[in-house]
């Protein structure tokens, strides 16, 4: 399975997780520029490291709001969404969600970002095999 279609899988999964729809309010590889109050999940890389086992990606979930409000209400819900470890995907916090300040079109608004280090079960190796 290529990164593409994992990418594809595991926003699909968020999405479920956050209440969210794909490509409506949750987007794979980039937050579309014309998007406010949306999220994107974002394969940063691969990271094998040394030892065998589970396939394992860093993961940014990058989102926009036009207000500071929701902004802060996201960072809870991903807060408690992670860690979730449901087949296929061991998807654990790299770091704790924030909030930023930034602009878009010209206007204040605030981000939220957050880093996930997403492993994923042998369940879905054995999919991919299948496909």
């Amino acid at each position: 399975m290529s990164v593409t279609e994992i990418e594809q899988r595991l926003t699909a999964h968020i999405a479920g997780l956050l209440g969210l729809a794909v490509d409506e309010s949750i987007f794979r590889g980039k937050l579309p520029a014309a998007k406010l109050d949306a999220a994107a999940v974002i394969i940063e890389n691969t990271a094998k490291g040394n030892t065998p086992g589970m396939p394992r990606f860093q993961v940014q979930i990058l989102a926009r709001f036009a207000g500071r409000d929701t902004a802060v209400d996201f960072c809870g819900k991903l807060d408690k969404a992670f860690p979730a470890i449901e087949a296929p995907f061991y998807i654990l916090k790299s770091s704790k969600p924030g909030v930023y300040s930034t602009t878009h079109k010209g206007k204040d608004v605030c981000g939220v970002s957050i880093t996930l280090d997403v492993r994923l079960t042998a369940s879905l190796k054995k999919d991919s095999n299948q496909q």
